[in-house]
């Protein structure tokens, strides 16, 4: 995140912000998260809690009629995800897709696991979530990823890897050879 943020104050944006919003069953909540992480610190003082400030859109009805985004992601000219190649129990391999569920603050993402019922229909909530706000960037930390029942697995692989692109599918083919 750190090299990201660097990268991104060379360009002199008028404004950087750094967030996330975190599932909350780990640290409590976002800035304890990010400070037990070290990401405080990586984000270089543009961290925001972008569980703050929300507004809500039109959702699709067969889940919930409308969920709260981040205003920040909204307002954002630029987005760049920054998804860790890991495991998940639902979706097998998230990649860039399931990190824009990140955009979603409080209880919802919860919420909306719970709604969908079956990792097929999952799917489909991620999806519509991504479709809210696309992001620009996508660059995924492959250095060391997760195998193992996702989220919370200890185990770990090297892989090695930083991943770049604007269009989040476009890595699948090289992570599946």
């Amino acid at each position: 995140m750190r090299a990201v943020v660097e990268k991104v104050e060379e360009m002199s944006p008028s404004a950087i912000v750094v967030g996330d919003n975190p599932g909350m069953f780990n640290y409590g909540d976002n800035e304890h998260s990010f400070e037990k992480t070290g990401l405080m610190d990586a984000a270089k003082g543009y961290y925001r809690n972008l569980g703050n400030t929300t507004q809500n859109l039109i959702f699709n009805p067969d889940f919930m009629p409308e969920v709260g985004i981040s205003k920040e992601i909204l307002d954002a000219d630029i987005i760049i995800s920054l998804p860790k190649f890991k495991t998940h129990g639902l979706t097998i391999m998230p990649g860039a897709i399931k990190n824009s569920y990140g955009i979603l603050p409080g209880a919802q993402k919860a919420k909306l696991h719970q709604i969908a019922g079956t990792p097929e229909r999952f799917h489909d909530v991620i999806v519509e979530v991504f479709r809210l706000r696309i992001p620009d960037l996508y660059i995924m930390d492959a250095v060391v990823g997760m195998e193992g029942n996702g989220p919370a697995s200890p185990e770990l692989r090297e892989i090695g890897l930083i991943l770049a692109a604007d269009n989040p599918w476009l890595w699948m083919g090289l992570l599946q050879e």
